[in-house]
C-alpha cells in the first residue's frame, strides 16, 4: 500500500511539473515577443506621453518575468519537498512552535500548543510542506496579535481520516471581504502570488485544504486540513 501511494505521488508530481514547465514556456515566449516589439517601438520618434506608456509596458514585462522566476523557484522547492514519510505530529508541532516561543515571550502573549490524545502517533504524509504552511500561519498569528493568546491545536477526524491543525489568535482579525480574498477559489489551479494563497494551493494539490474564519478586532482561526494515509 505504501508503495502505491509513493508511485501515485510521483506520477502527480511529474504531471504537475510538466504542466507548469509548458505554462512557463508559453508565458515567457509571449513576454519575450512583447518586450522585443516594445523596444522596437521605443526606437521610433515618439512624443513624451507615448514614450512613457511604452516604457511602462516594458517595465511591466520585466516585473512579470521576475514573478515567473520567483514562482518557478518556489515550485521547484515545493515539488522536491513533497516526499511522504512517517511523521510524529507532536514532534511536528514542536518543530514549528519552539523557534517562535521567544517572540511570544517578548510580546507577553499566552501560547498553547496541544495534540489531542486521539491523534495517531505516526502518520504518513509530506512533512516539509505541512511544516512550512504551519510555520507561516503561527508566525502570522503571533505578528498580528498585540495582546491575548495564540493557540495551535491538532485534532483527528476519524470519519474523514484527516489531521486538522487549528491556529487561533486574538489578533486584529480580518474583514469578511479580506478573509474571502486571502485564499484562492477552489477553481484556481495556478497562482503567481505568494504567501497563504500559494500554501493553500499546495495543500489542495496534496488532497488537503486551508480554511479561514475571522472577525475584525476579535481574531482569526485557520484550520489546516491534511489528507493522511495511515
Amino acid at each position: 500500500m505504501l508503495t502505491r501511494f509513493i508511485v501515485s505521488a510521483d506520477v502527480k508530481n511529474e504531471i504537475q511539473q510538466k504542466f507548469m514547465a509548458e505554462m512557463h514556456y508559453e508565458l515567457r515566449t509571449i513576454l519575450s515577443s512583447l518586450m522585443g516589439q516594445t523596444e522596437l517601438l521605443m526606437q521610433q520618434e515618439l512624443n513624451r506621453e507615448a514614450m512613457s506608456q511604452a516604457a511602462m509596458i516594458l517595465d511591466h514585462c520585466v516585473r512579470m518575468t521576475q514573478v515567473l522566476n520567483q514562482h518557478q523557484r518556489s515550485l521547484r522547492e515545493a515539488t522536491t519537498s513533497e516526499v511522504p514519510e512517517f511523521v510524529n505530529v507532536e514532534q511536528l508541532l514542536r518543530d514549528v512552535c519552539h523557534p517562535l516561543l521567544e517572540q511570544t515571550r517578548r510580546k507577553q502573549l499566552a501560547f498553547q500548543c496541544e495534540v489531542d490524545p486521539d491523534v495517531p502517533k505516526q502518520l504518513w504524509f509530506c512533512y516539509k510542506p505541512i511544516h512550512s504552511v504551519l510555520t507561516r500561519l503561527v508566525s502570522n498569528a503571533i505578528t498580528f496579535t498585540v495582546r491575548g493568546a495564540v493557540k495551535v491545536l491538532a485534532h483527528w477526524n476519524k470519519q474523514a481520516q484527516q489531521l486538522w491543525i487549528e491556529v487561533i489568535d486574538t489578533g486584529v482579525g480580518l474583514s469578511t471581504q479580506r478573509a474571502h480574498d486571502l485564499l484562492p477559489r477552489h477553481d484556481e489551479r495556478v497562482s503567481v502570488g505568494s504567501g497563504l494563497g500559494r500554501a493553500c494551493l499546495l495543500l489542495r494539490s496534496m488532497g488537503g485544504d486551508l480554511e479561514l474564519t475571522s472577525e475584525v478586532g476579535v481574531g482569526s482561526s485557520f484550520i489546516l486540513l491534511s489528507l493522511i494515509h495511515i
